[in-house]
């Protein structure tokens, strides 16, 4: 069995269980976190980067389309019209960065340190006591 001995496998492999567990994560924590910056701004975050995502892949079936030639259209409407993709995914990324940076962020900053000092204060003590130091500290 060697020095370690069979409860040492038991151990390593039940930590690689909880380790994968822990790094897919749960969509609770994503949640929690969006309703850390409000309904507002979830939902302009959610937009601007739908219609971003639109921008981007669209212009790709646009281009499609045109290789194809599916529809009967001058060249001027196809360029115009993957131009006008082009400038939708350009703006909206921009305005996804600024809604981001500029507002959720700072927002988020200001609302989760305060939860988890209320969560931690008003937890029992023998949740410290049972609970080993680092695990708290890297929750």
């Amino acid at each position: 069995m060697g020095a370690l001995g069979p409860n040492a496998a038991t151990s390593t492999t039940d930590n690689t269980q909880q380790d994968l567990a822990r790094r897919t994560g749960e969509i609770a924590v994503y949640w929690y976190c969006m309703l850390s910056i409000g309904w507002f701004y979830g939902m302009l975050l959610l937009s601007t980067t739908f219609t971003t995502a639109f921008g981007l892949k669209f212009g790709d079936v646009w281009v499609r389309w045109w290789s194809e030639q599916t529809v009967d259209l001058s060249i001027g409407s196809w360029v115009g019209v993957s131009v006008s993709l082009a400038c939708v995914a350009l703006v909206s990324h921009g305005a996804q960065l600024w809604v981001f940076l500029v507002w959720t962020v700072p927002k988020s900053s200001g609302e989760l340190p305060e939860l988890l000092l209320h969560a931690v204060m008003m937890a029992p003590y023998r949740i410290f006591v049972e609970t080993d130091p680092g695990v708290t500290l890297n929750r």
